[in-house]
């Protein structure tokens, strides 16, 4: 997953409703057993009426038990579902801070990767200089629910990086305070660090030479000052840096850094100010800002130690040893047999005065390089890349780089016009889009050979450039996906033909790299090999094993092309970040090359682009409502998708997935869209009363369905199924159970968006082998793609629940539990709406005609179900001529009190909801309460 993907909380449980006393059903025994024993007289018939409280007593503790355990069951999920977010929060914070320690290395990291001297700093690095390790704002974002305190902490946590490289900008002036040993020793790690990564042809160091500085003499970027100058140094050229103690007076022109003690005043050319107590006690102050960290110090052994290894580096590059000949790019970049037509012949550095050329087309087609860590296998690999693209041109020759071994090898070769693709990682997915990608590729070169009659790339009718793919740590690629090994094998086979041409880099190739792939790489460059038998494997001897480990030995190689009978040394040349750039500077008007490699979909894709791509590829997608953009490395293209004419579409995700945004964007595009609310009685009057014609959208439909009651929901399943089997549905959905999987089997597409387990997204119909919990919100497949869902900033508005107040009649009846309070409402509402009594305050012997005749208002009769029910003449008189108002929360009543044997309509409880159940009437849902109750 990317790092700047966000990771999504899981959803708090929910509490089970608590389940209301049944009321009836005990009632109901106790008559019985009452009326049993007035029969027969016998005591027993009492025991049968315990029978029926008992029974609800014992249903009320098991629900009980069960919402326990539901609630145990939920808090456990949600507290695994936590730790997985923590454990993916954690391992993105690793990786975040490996790549900040990779891209801001400081002394101790360039001690350890001595290859990245003066090229480990990517283009926007340079200016920053790690000033120490402490917490800094993370990429990781956590989305979704915080409102518990543990996931709270959790994105707390996340929103910071612990143990980071802290940098500034340089540039700005370092002052650096505290005890003066101490203060010294933080200035010599910044001092070298400055210099590790910067050439002394972009950097000079100046400045007095006291006894603790005298280690400085022999960096190669130090200078003796001239002049004493004041100001700001804006003129071109390399950098100038001043080493000054504080309070020193004015210092030399040039970027100022200095030390001190504690008290020491600070120089208003210094913008950054490091208070060091202790190397693990520091603070950090830029402004008003103030950041605790820990800082390196490098003892005075330890930097005259470095400043040797960049003496005999600056000796080695610049020829300031006459021992030692040159070695730059620039002294190889324009040799004759460079740029030679027909092939693609390089300079990679010198053996003694003679010039070591190799030819990728000749010597090869393909290459291997080898060598241990730190014996200068990248600046071989940025040499050789650099030189081709100096001598080509990009209808000549083009590149694809992948660098899998965490580093930044090919970072400062993206620049360069030939190169279409950089890959640093690879995970599942981009494994399989890898293989399918490269795939392509050959067989559109296939294509375009037959396509002109020709037998190989050299015939002159065909005009491809040939496209050269390095891999450094190859070894480590096959270990990690093996399923790479056959599309390399095959392009190492066909390759030649074709125009395309592996350089793979490892570390070593006895035990890591197949036979039959060595076999078809003929032109073998070794550097130090770790043994005599990996040397011998390479280059036919032990040459590579008895070179020299350190600096003495980087960048020396052996070089064996397929003709030689043995291997020739050669001292590789090293491209400094100014010479890359002057190759970049000096190709960059040429044209862009077709890329080999498909990037990904992009994380978000909008309706607009969708739309702007349909009109520009004229996609039959177009005319109709667009989904997605799809994506077919097999065939090299991304395409529009768009909704199936029959317009029956599931799609399963778990939350924040992305498939709310489906919905909106279906419903922005569709003029007959029928989009079913997540209020429950909305949803159920659009259901239940709009024609099956349009085009309907459901949200959470297993939802929707689950919070229903069980009639309700029987019927709103039944109505979805018959939309699905005869007209237009799309529904979304965490999970497919019951009768949802029978609605959504009946739908000719399906989706799958991001699902919290293997076993989710094999039970929602996908297969175990594709099955990725990183997915970004939007992300998933549809049919064979995988695909992108666009976004749109629109949102459907749902058609509102029909309620409306009631008013009473002559006379109604109320069935309600809550019958004072009800009654003590209904008063409120005025003089004029009518006279409220109780039931039970009535006389037994009333008949409707006594109270109607009692007053010429309407008359409200407010009672319970068991009030009714011991009235029963009275309720059938007023059931027949009468209507009678049943509370929401009486839903029981409806049926043993109103006597309604139809479905209602879905009345919302607890909030004054009711039904007005009218003679020959079917039920309708109203406001008993009015719309201010």
């Amino acid at each position: 997953m990317h790092l700047d993907e966000p990771l999504t909380l899981p959803a708090v449980p929910v509490t089970p409703v608590r389940a209301p006393f049944p009321v009836v059903a005990s009632i109901v025994p106790l008559i019985g057993g009452v009326a049993l024993w007035a029969i027969t007289g016998s005591p027993f018939a009492l025991l049968f009426a315990l029978l029926g409280p008992l029974v609800a007593l014992g249903g009320l503790i098991d629900h009980a038990r069960s919402g326990r355990r539901q609630r145990a069951r939920a808090e456990a999920d949600y507290a695994r579902a936590l730790a997985d977010v923590e454990a993916a929060a954690i391992e993105r914070h690793s990786r975040e801070r490996s790549e900040l320690r990779a891209r801001h290395p400081d002394v101790a990291a360039f001690a350890l990767l001595t290859e990245q001297i003066w090229r480990a700093a990517p283009s926007g690095s340079r200016d920053l200089a790690v000033v120490g390790h402490g917490r800094r704002p993370s990429t990781t974002l956590l989305t979704g629910d915080s409102s518990r305190p543990e996931a709270e902490r959790l994105k707390r946590e996340t929103a910071s990086l612990a143990d980071a490289p802290l940098t500034v900008d340089w540039r700005a002036g370092i002052a650096v305070r505290g005890e003066l040993s101490l203060a010294r020793a933080v200035l010599r790690a910044l001092v070298l660090q400055l210099c590790l990564s910067h050439t002394p042809e972009t950097l000079r160091v100046f400045g007095a030479a006291p006894d603790e500085w005298e280690w400085m003499s022999a960096l190669p970027h130090h200078h003796a000052e001239q002049g004493t100058r004041t100001g700001t140094d804006r003129g071109e050229g390399p950098t100038r840096i001043v080493i000054s103690p504080a309070d020193a007076g004015p210092a030399p022109t040039g970027v100022l850094l200095t030390w001190g003690s504690a008290a020491s005043t600070i120089d208003p050319r210094c913008g950054v100010v490091l208070d060091v107590r202790e190397p693990h006690d520091a603070t950090l102050v830029i402004g008003v800002d103030r950041i605790e960290l820990a800082v390196e110090a490098v003892s005075d052994t330890q930097a005259r130690a470095m400043a040797r290894v960049l003496s005999r580096r600056g000796q080695a590059l610049f020829g300031r040893n006459e021992e030692a000949p040159p070695v730059s790019f620039s002294a190889v970049r324009n040799l004759p047999g460079v740029g030679s037509p027909g092939g693609l012949s390089v300079a990679l550095g010198r053996d003694g005065d003679r010039s070591v050329l190799v030819d990728l087309v000749r010597d090869g087609p393909h290459a291997v390089v080898t060598g241990v860590t730190g014996s200068g296998k990248s600046e071989l690999l940025t040499t050789w890349i650099a030189g081709l693209c100096s001598a080509y041109s990009t209808r000549e020759v083009t590149f694809l780089l992948a660098d899998f071994k965490g580093g930044m090898t090919f970072d400062a070769l993206a620049d360069l016009p030939h190169v279409t693709g950089v890959i640093t990682d690879l995970d599942g997915d981009s494994a399989e889009r890898a293989i399918a990608s490269l795939r392509a590729e050959m067989r559109r070169r296939e294509h375009d050979l037959a396509l002109r009659g020709a037998r190989d790339i050299a015939d002159p009718r065909v005009e491809l450039p040939r496209l050269v793919i390095v891999v450094d740590e190859f070894a480590a690629l096959l270990a990690e996906h093996e399923g790479l090994h056959r599309i390399f094998a095959d392009v190492a086979a066909r390759g030649r033909a074709l125009g395309m041409h592996l350089v793979l880099g490892s570390q070593r190739v006895s035990g890591a790299m197949p036979d039959a792939l060595l076999a078809n790489c003929p032109l073998r460059i070794a550097l130090r090999a770790a043994d005599s038998a990996d040397s011998r494997a390479v280059i036919g001897d032990d040459s590579a094993s008895r070179l020299p480990g350190g600096f003495l030995g980087s960048g020396r190689a052996f070089v064996r092309r397929a003709g030689d009978s043995g291997a020739h040394p050669v001292r590789i040349a090293l491209t400094s970040i100014a010479e890359l750039a002057d190759v970049a500077a000096s190709t960059g008007s040429q044209d862009a090359p077709r890329s080999p490699w498909l990037p990904a979909l992009p994380a978000v894709v909008t309706l607009e682009q969708l739309r702007a791509r349909a009109r520009r590829e004229q996609s039959e997608a177009g005319e109709g409502i667009l989904l997605a953009l799809a994506d077919d490395p097999g065939r090299q293209r991304q395409f529009p998708i768009a909704l199936a004419e029959t317009g029956g579409l599931a799609v399963v995700g778990r939350g924040a997935s992305g498939k709310s945004s489906i919905i909106a964007l279906i419903a922005a595009q569709a003029a007959d869209a029928i989009v079913v609310s997540d209020d429950l009685e909305a949803a159920w009057d659009t259901l239940m009363g709009a024609e099956e014609s349009g085009l309907w959208l459901v949200d959470d439909a297993d939802d929707l369905l689950a919070r229903f009651p069980p009639d309700h929901a029987v019927a709103a399943a039944d109505r979805l199924d018959r939309i699905a089997r005869t007209g237009r549905l799309v529904v979304t959905a965490r999970s497919l159970s019951g009768r949802l999987a029978r609605i959504v089997d009946a739908l000719p597409q399906r989706a799958l968006l991001a699902l919290s387990t293997r076993m989710d997204h094999v039970a929602a119909g996908g297969e175990g082998s594709g099955f990725r919990s990183d997915l970004s919100p939007g992300r998933g497949r549809l049919a064979a793609w995988q695909v992108q869902f666009a976004r749109t900033e629109e949102r459907p508005f749902p058609e509102p629940a029909r309620v409306s107040d009631w008013h009473p009649q002559q006379l109604t009846g109320v069935v309600t539990r809550q019958t004072d309070a009800v009654a003590n409402a209904l008063r409120v509402r005025g003089d004029g709406f009518g006279d409220v009594r109780l039931l039970r305050q009535t006389p037994a012997a009333s008949r409707l005609a006594d109270i109607v005749e009692e007053s010429q208002r309407p008359q409200i009769l407010v009672g319970d179900g068991e009030d009714w029910l011991a009235r029963w003449g009275l309720l059938q008189e007023l059931r027949a001529r009468h209507p009678l108002v049943v509370d929401a929360d009486c839903a029981p009543e409806l049926r043993t009190v109103a006597g309604e044997r139809s479905l209602p309509p879905y009345a919302r409880p607890g909030v004054g909801r009711a039904w007005l159940c009218a003679p020959v009437s079917r039920p309708v849902r109203v406001n008993l309460l009015g719309s201010a109750g």
